[in-house]
């Protein structure tokens, strides 16, 4: 009994830790979706700052969510998004701040298709 509510207290202390050194750090979010509103699976979310010399690569799930989190703050992210069959889809030069998540919405269209309305949403 005794070892389990050790076990416990240092697992809630650690976490606690975590949470600290995670608050100095921003995040990107967002899901990729076709035109009709389905998620597009295994897309490649490359985001990028070339100042800071850092490059991260994810595939969407699924549902087509993505995630990024523990970023250092500051200008000059691009994000790039791209699926066979698809146009491929980039922001440049955007802001990543302390404590914040940057969620898109991106819908990507078929090839050789007209685009119809925003390709992008950003909600802060």
């Amino acid at each position: 009994m005794r070892i389990t509510v050790v076990s416990l207290l240092a697992l809630v202390c650690s976490a606690g830790a975590y949470a600290q050194a995670a608050a100095g750090y921003g995040a990107v979010a967002g899901t990729v979706r076709e035109g009709n509103g389905d998620g597009i699976p295994d897309t490649t979310v490359i985001l990028s700052n070339e100042s800071m010399g850092f490059q991260r690569a994810m595939t969407t799930t699924d549902e087509g969510i993505f995630t990024a989190s523990g970023l250092t703050p500051g200008p000059g992210y691009s994000l790039k998004v791209s699926r066979q069959g698809f146009t491929d889809w980039q922001l440049k030069s955007f802001d990543i701040s302390i404590g914040r998540t940057l969620n898109f919405r991106i819908s990507l269209q078929n090839e050789g298709m007209d685009q119809e309305g925003p390709p992008a949403v950003l909600a802060l």
